[in-house]
């Protein structure tokens, strides 16, 4: 199997067929660095690692989301572009350059965050913005308890900062007060809009609360492992 025809199919697909997924599995393996019992994390470097996934990953998010909210597919993840409401063009591509982590218990997944850094097509020419966005995190219900929720937000959005990003912006519903609470202890601006809260992330406060709470948790070595690769 090529990877030129995997391209060709990935953006209609509702569900990755077994063959793409198995494939993708064998040749284009993720790196998973161990945390703590059996559950490990790994970072997604390119498109071919997130299939064997991605229908997981949207069953999850879909049953996360808010009944007002619609039911996502995978083929919407796995588009090379998105337009935006106002008519611009995204380049979609930067979720699976290191901008989505997986989380793992044995083989089973357990959750999932992915962001994105704000690139625009004009004119067929990529141009960054420097803007960045932490578009989601979703963890299983039964590994809610504990840490993974705010691993997976907090890598997400440090995945932005080392990348560059001049502006990084996270978000969670209004009704997760205890993602509220988080979020706004580093964040240097926040607003609602709808059903979620937005915020501008303070990139030096976030730093260091996140990496005071994964030392405190003895996740600090495992956690830099997961930005060598």
């Amino acid at each position: 199997m090529k990877e030129g025809l995997i391209d060709k199919q990935i953006s209609n697909i509702k569900k990755v067929p077994d063959a793409i997924r198995e494939y993708c599995k064998y040749e284009h393996p993720v790196d998973k660095i161990p945390l703590t019992g059996n559950v490990s994390i790994a970072k997604v470097t390119n498109v071919y690692q997130a299939l064997p996934y991605i229908d997981d990953v949207t069953d999850l998010l879909n049953s996360n989301l808010i009944e007002s909210y619609d039911k996502q597919e995978s083929s919407t993840l796995l588009r090379s572009e998105r337009i935006l409401d106002d008519g611009r063009v995204l380049d979609n591509r930067s979720i699976w350059d290191g901008g989505a982590f997986l989380l793992f218990d044995e083989e089973k997944l357990i959750g999932a965050s992915l962001a994105r850094e704000e690139i625009l097509i004009i004119d067929k020419v990529r141009q960054n913005t420097g803007r960045g966005f932490g578009l989601f995190t979703v963890v299983d219900e039964e590994y809610r308890t504990g840490v993974w929720g705010i691993l997976l937000s907090g890598i997400a959005i440090d995945s932005l900062i080392r990348k560059g990003c001049d502006e990084v912006r996270g978000s969670t519903s209004v009704h997760n007060k205890l993602a509220d609470k988080l979020f706004s202890r580093v964040a240097k601006g926040r607003w609602i809009e709808g059903e979620w809260v937005r915020y501008n992330v303070d990139k030096e406060k976030f730093i260091t609360a996140f990496y005071s709470l994964l030392a405190s948790r003895g996740l600090m070595e495992q956690y830099n492992l997961v930005f060598r690769q």
